[in-house]
């Protein structure tokens, strides 16, 4: 039987609250971008071909979610997921805290890492880093900042930078 995969990027946060609640109001809507079967378009080429978009009717959930954290990092995923729902944990994603290369630092330890974070760089506590205009973090809604958060102990939205 032809299949075609129907797709929307979302955070990760965002997709395991999709798959664990259903909830309406976060659900599928919009948009969707979508991968022909070959039976549809043998031709169609990820790389050239246009972007093909389609709307899901109204209700639809996804059957399969990803997300680059851990769930347990999310606020819906720290309870684990319901009954209906099987996690399987694939490949680690890694992320750094980067330094511009003319920097002197080259490491920051956990502890260093949760003053500036928790509590800021106007707080003065850990040199060299007490410029809070050189101290730059994600949106709260990406991985990055939902995972270093996660396991520095900072809840995302007060995480400093």
């Amino acid at each position: 039987m032809p299949a075609t995969l129907v797709f929307t990027t979302s955070g990760s946060c965002a997709n395991i609250d999709l798959m664990y609640n259903h909830n309406p109001a976060t659900g599928i809507a919009g948009t969707m971008q979508y991968v022909p079967s070959v039976a549809e378009d043998a031709t169609w080429n990820p790389a050239t071909s246009p972007t093909l978009i389609c709307t899901p009717p109204a209700g639809t959930f996804p059957d399969i979610g990803n997300s680059a954290l851990f769930n347990e990092a999310c606020p819906t995923g720290a309870a684990g997921p319901p009954v209906t729902v099987h996690n399987t944990k694939g490949p680690v994603q890694g992320y750094v805290l980067a330094v511009p290369e003319a920097s002197n630092e080259r490491a920051i330890t956990y502890e260093e890492a949760y003053f500036v974070f928790g509590f800021g760089a106007t707080a003065g506590m850990i040199a060299p880093w007490t410029d809070p205009t050189q101290i730059f973090i994600r949106t709260v809604t990406k991985s990055t900042l939902v995972a270093w958060s996660f396991q520095l102990g900072i809840p995302a939205a007060k995480m400093k930078g």
